[in-house]
């Protein structure tokens, strides 16, 4: 639960998991994060970009060959980091995966997919360079696996959340909106779903869906178009973000029930 005005405050450091859930009195619910810049209330926020190779189902994201099979036992997980420009030119910075995950793509034990307690690091494109990703304590494989398995780092959806900035520069899902003003690096409550003011694109209908603006640089939610053939298709594919509960004009803040995970 979180407490009444908690929902309001931002912090330096780190108080809890990212992505962990708190609920307010009334209902709303909320995500824990992190601001990948400077926040401002009532814009929709999305999901950080890929980090490179080490980010995608890339065929080069291979355990390291020196350990040939992974027990069910194992603690962590050696990963290459001697390739492209894994997290950037800096590399696999430490901790740069904290609560996100792993998964496995391909091979021996595909489809398990286990949460991240931390990483050490590790230099980009050196040779013989590793980063180690450390398991939450809970965690364990239940099925073995070997370095012939293809596997994804990501980090998590919440940490390190940018503004909504138009279809054409989205980088990832949309995953809530701030209820503050919110200073770049900070940690603080990004609410997902329940009645939340959401700036908004054009004209909305009370009681009808909302989707990310389709504009290039509208930081704001629009209605489904009521066009038909491609138009229409292309629209209802885009992101459901909530329904609207209370109708504002175009560049206004409309009252929106959030249905966002």
């Amino acid at each position: 639960n979180i407490s009444p005005g908690d929902e309001l405050k931002e912090t330096a450091t780190k108080m809890r998991a990212l992505g962990a859930i708190g609920v307010t009195p009334d209902g709303r619910w909320f995500a824990y994060s992190k601001a990948g810049g400077a926040l401002d209330v009532g814009i929709p926020c999305q999901a950080p970009a890929a980090l490179g190779d080490m980010d995608s189902s890339d065929t080069a994201c291979k355990l390291v060959t020196s350990i040939t099979t992974y027990a069910i036992t194992v603690k962590y997980l050696r990963f290459s980091t001697t390739w492209g420009t894994v997290g950037g030119s800096t590399g696999a910075t430490k901790d740069l995966f904290k609560d996100g995950f792993v998964w496995l793509v391909s091979g021996t034990g595909a489809g398990q997919m286990l949460r991240i307690k931390g990483n050490t690091t590790g230099s980009s494109g050196t040779a013989g360079q590793y980063t180690d990703i450390q398991l939450r304590d809970a965690e364990r494989l239940h099925e073995a696996i070997d370095t012939q398995v293809t596997a994804v780092l990501r980090r998590n959806k919440y940490d390190g959340v940018i503004e909504y900035a138009g279809l054409a520069t989205i980088t990832g899902e949309i995953v809530g909106v701030p209820p503050m003003d919110v200073t770049s690096g900070y940690y603080f409550w990004l609410q997902t779903k329940g009645t939340c003011p959401v700036l908004t694109d054009g004209t909305v209908v009370m009681g009808q869906v909302v989707i990310p603006s389709t504009s290039t640089g509208v930081q704001a939610v629009q209605a489904i178009v009521t066009a038909t053939g491609i138009d229409l298709m292309n629209t209802l594919r885009d992101q459901r973000v909530g329904i609207v509960l209370v109708v504002a004009g175009d560049t206004k803040y409309s009252l929106v029930n959030l249905e966002l995970a």
